[in-house]
């Protein structure tokens, strides 16, 4: 098993399937492997000799690798493009686990997630145009929301609102534009830019869901901004945790301990505090949040 990305280094997707993967007593190792964009060709014709069974995929090769599968899911025909792949001896099958992780992150938060559209009547408002905002904003228009699109590259948002078939909103005009949820999917807030954000916390509002792709840190100060204005929240961790269950089980056909797996990836980008919390006599920091349900006890809405 493994990640495919350029750059890998920073991945925290090893340390979180390893340590599942030895706590479950499964006989296989995750590896960061870093693949160039030029280089994914002659990658792609050795993982059979590499006896690779699943990949992760992630940036810059979400949308050209499924030039590499025969088979896949609906989820990566609407959005055209796959984060998962698993690898048999005759096919690579694509799937996309970042919709499915977005769209029950977001159904739970509504009490929704058993329904087949559970965002009718909601409208969203989406930061940025790559590929973690295709894939929102194709689960959202399928869950029946209605969606609008912004990004500061003006050409590349409005070409996916045309894709999607969605709104169009002008960047400089985004605070203005009425909306239910707020979902950045830009890196603003993302370590080390912490003081960065792609929606003034000022302009937020108490009946706004704000959610924020971005998992490292956990609280971003679009999320401290939403707290503060008693929003509905959804972190990055959230969204990041679940789509790596989801991968977990298609890799190995076991359902993981989610909140296992929330635990480990929280330790894993706040090493300094589960320090100082194991130093104290603590099990691990306080404000943690638990998630008890595994990924196939409670499934997105379809």
């Amino acid at each position: 098993l493994g990640v495919i990305a350029d750059p890998v280094g920073h991945s925290l997707s090893p340390a979180l399937h390893n340590e599942l993967l030895q706590k479950d007593g499964i006989n296989k190792v995750y590896l960061p492997i870093r693949v160039p964009r030029e280089s994914l060709d002659v990658f792609m014709e050795s993982i059979h000799e590499m006896a690779l069974t699943g990949l992760s995929v992630t940036i810059p090769h979400k949308e050209s690798i499924l030039r590499f599968v025969n088979g896949l899911d609906a989820d990566v025909a609407g959005i055209r493009a796959a984060n998962t792949l698993v690898v048999k001896k005759d096919t690579n099958f694509a799937y996309n686990t970042d919709c499915k992780a977005a769209m029950l992150s977001l159904a739970h938060e509504e009490g929704k997630y058993e329904e087949k559209q559970p965002f009718v009547g909601r409208t969203a408002l989406i930061l940025g145009s790559g590929g973690v905002a295709k894939a929102i904003a194709y689960g959202l228009t399928k869950g029946g929301a209605t969606v609008a699109i912004t990004g500061r590259n003006t050409r590349t948002a409005e070409q996916m609102a045309q894709d999607f078939k969605a709104k169009y909103v002008d960047w400089s005009f985004r605070h203005d534009f009425p909306t239910d949820y707020i979902i950045n999917c830009t890196p603003a807030g993302m370590h080390p830019d912490l003081n960065s954000t792609a929606y003034d916390v000022d302009r937020l509002q108490s009946h706004h869901l704000v959610f924020d792709t971005v998992y490292n840190p956990q609280k971003t100060m679009l999320i401290k901004g939403a707290m503060e204005r008693d929003c509905r929240i959804i972190t990055g961790v959230d969204m990041f945790v679940r789509q790596a269950a989801m991968q977990y089980k298609l890799f190995t056909g076991s359902d993981p301990n989610v909140a296992e797996m929330k635990r480990i990836f929280v330790q894993a980008i706040n090493p300094a505090k589960y320090s100082k919390a194991a130093a104290a006599g603590k099990s691990k920091p306080d404000e943690t949040p638990t998630m008890v349900e595994s990924p196939s006890s409670k499934k997105p809405a379809e």
